[in-house]
């Protein structure tokens, strides 16, 4: 881990990143959970492994994660028409929207593009509001025609979800994930974030100067991006997602949802990375390649933050790197891709040692070893 953290510590120099905060997980463990530089460079106050980030979009998988819950309780089918459980969803397109499915909207695949000024430019409005607004926006393409990114599928999922389970989305999502998760650091407001001791002030660069910016509530959109989470809560996060939805010897998600989460759904044209291509989008993750290992996901940006997720489902790793700086998303991205290969090689000497010191008993026996020898 050492030339994980000495490669942090030189790309949040050269970039200009006050401060980062990077989660990496392998088989089961907890590689690392740290912070560096500042989380608030005024008051010169450190990055902790606790320090609350904004992670974007990457809340979007968590919120696929808790539609999967309303599949599992029978509240919900998967390619099932919404208008048999939401009928005031309803898209501009009368077709279209007696065919849409949840996993259209999760999948950025409903025809909608992405209308963002119906939330940016109107952060009063509820998420009720906008749902309703639906039909009146036009689409761009037919259903299932072409991926298009568009947050408002996310906020519509969080209205469903909000419909059937009786409760908030919020609340649903703390009950259901946060709270079994044990992510007891995890928040998913502006507000609750900036209440926190313990939280990272947001930066951009303006004019070649790194400058605070202030952080901007819409709390409609919160499916769509309005997590805020910690290293360690992180890891957690991650630990989860590659263990088959278990954590602490517990189920929490259902093998049945993160297989559907991390199943391509939708072709999607992403501009490929040094070592990296993308060639799908599957419920609140991209679907793609590392290094010819099957690769899982997603980056969230938002005002003065950047983050990046990914998953190397076959070899047991997860890393999540987090940074108070947007833009340049280049430097999470060469974070996040640099983090694994040094995980990797550690655990790789791991195995070694560990077969190394079985094939030793197998050969001598327990009664020949001398202690402390190999």
């Amino acid at each position: 881990m050492e030339s994980v953290e000495r490669f942090v510590v030189e790309q949040l120099a050269a970039w200009e990143v006050p401060g980062c905060a990077v989660a990496a997980v392998r088989g089961g463990r907890v590689e690392l959970a740290g912070g560096w530089g500042l989380r608030d460079r005024e008051a010169g106050l450190p990055v902790t492994q606790e320090t609350l980030f904004a992670i974007g979009s990457t809340t979007k998988a968590f919120t696929a994660t808790t539609v999967g819950a309303l599949v599992d309780e029978g509240l919900l089918e998967w390619d099932r028409p919404l208008r048999d459980y939401v009928p005031g969803v309803r898209l501009h397109d009368p077709i279209a929207s007696d065919r849409l499915t949840i996993v259209d909207l999760l999948s950025h695949r409903s025809g909608l593009p992405g209308h963002d000024l119906t939330w940016v430019g109107q952060p009063g409005r509820s998420r009720a509001e906008i749902v309703r607004s639906l039909r009146f926006l036009p689409l761009s393409r037919d259903l299932r025609q072409e991926f298009q990114y568009c947050n408002l599928g996310y906020l519509v999922a969080g209205h469903v979800v909000e419909a059937l389970a009786g409760v908030p989305w919020e609340d649903f999502v703390r009950g259901r994930l946060l709270g079994p998760l044990g992510m007891r650091r995890t928040n998913l407001s502006v507000d609750e974030m900036l209440a926190d001791d313990d939280h990272a002030a947001a930066y951009t660069r303006r004019d070649g100067v790194i400058v605070p910016v202030p952080q901007r509530p819409l709390p409609a959109t919160a499916p769509a991006g309005a997590i805020n989470s910690s290293a360690a809560d992180m890891a957690r996060w991650l630990l989860a997602q590659l263990a088959g939805g278990e954590l602490d010897g517990k189920p929490v998600i259902s093998p049945a949802t993160l297989e559907r989460q991390h199943a391509p759904h939708m072709l999607a044209n992403l501009p490929d990375l040094p070592g990296l291509t993308h060639y799908a989008y599957g419920l609140g993750w991209v679907i793609g390649r590392y290094r010819d290992r099957r690769l899982v996901w997603h980056n969230g940006g938002i005002d003065g933050f950047l983050t990046q997720c990914m998953l190397l489902p076959d070899d047991g790793i997860g890393v999540a790197v987090m940074t108070n700086t947007s833009p340049p998303a280049r430097l999470a991205q060469r974070r996040h891709r640099r983090v694994p290969d040094p995980v990797h090689a550690a655990a790789r000497r791991r195995d070694r040692r560990r077969r190394d010191d079985e094939h030793l008993l197998q050969r001598d026996g327990p009664g020949r070893r001398v202690p402390g020898t190999r």
